[in-house]
């Protein structure tokens, strides 16, 4: 009930089922004539679970704002992206990384987006957040909101994010959507690689996956959408996941020259 709330939910307070410690949280978006979206750090939820709980305060109109973006993601969040700004650059949530847009003139950053703001990317428009972002080389995982046309042409295979080396091999982790079926996929061992039945529905939004675990042997890249079961995209050799340092992170433009630049 947001009449029972501050105007701007600034009086918002989470509390573990402890009834004491205080979960750290941000708002990302804030509509009291509709639905607002609030993350939380939530400790532990036991799968299957029908007593694990938290607790949400409010109604305390002398209550300062404790909103804390960073505190909301662990060490393990490299950065998290709301996309809500409408110019500018875009900063994550998780460590304050500003990511700089690139357009050509034809997108927007002040796009409906399924939680709150978006960007609409077309032609080589995207986000640049530099290199040397991703520290982690171990495993990786990559997710992404997404709502796509898939309009015939070029790019036959559409980038989302992106961290690949610039020249070939273009190692690196990476989303990519084809846009014959809206299959999702990835860049591994100088090809794209798709699975069947794991696709985006044209017009549609969609949270699409990647997890990604490096080793020579018996490593595997994995896809889902919508919280689907992971499928396997690779399995054995995935030594091309390595972060190449000079790579940028890249947000719907791949930013190098190759086959898989759009």
């Amino acid at each position: 009930d947001h009449a029972a709330t501050k105007a701007d939910g600034s009086d918002l307070r989470f509390v573990d089922e402890d009834g004491t410690t205080q979960l750290p949280h941000h708002i990302e978006h804030w509509d009291p004539a509709g639905a607002s979206q609030v993350w939380v750090r939530v400790p532990r939820i036991d799968a299957g679970s029908t007593t694990d709980h938290i607790w949400l305060y409010h109604g305390n109109e002398a209550a300062p704002d404790a909103q804390d973006p960073a505190g909301s993601y662990d060490e393990h969040h490299a950065g998290v992206w709301h996309l809500h700004e409408t110019s500018g650059s875009h900063v994550d949530s998780a460590a304050g990384i500003a990511c700089e847009w690139v357009s050509d003139g034809d997108g927007t950053q002040d796009a409906a987006g399924w939680i709150d703001g978006a960007d609409e990317l077309r032609g080589d428009d995207g986000v640049d957040c530099g290199p040397g972002l991703i520290v982690d080389t171990g495993s990786h995982t990559i997710t992404a909101w997404v709502r796509m046309s898939l309009v015939g042409g070029t790019p036959t295979h559409q980038g989302v994010v992106l961290h690949e080396g610039l020249v070939s091999p273009y190692s690196g982790p990476s989303i990519y959507i084809r846009r014959s079926d809206g299959s999702v996929g990835v860049w591994h061992d100088s090809g794209f690689v798709y699975v069947g039945g794991v696709q985006v529905v044209p017009d549609q939004w969609a949270l699409v996956a990647v997890r990604g675990r490096l080793d020579p042997i018996a490593g595997t890249i994995d896809v889902s959408v919508n919280g689907s079961p992971w499928q396997a995209l690779v399995a054995g050799d995935t030594s091309d996941l390595v972060i190449v340092p000079s790579a940028p992170l890249a947000i719907g433009q791949w930013l190098g020259s190759g086959p898989n630049s759009n």
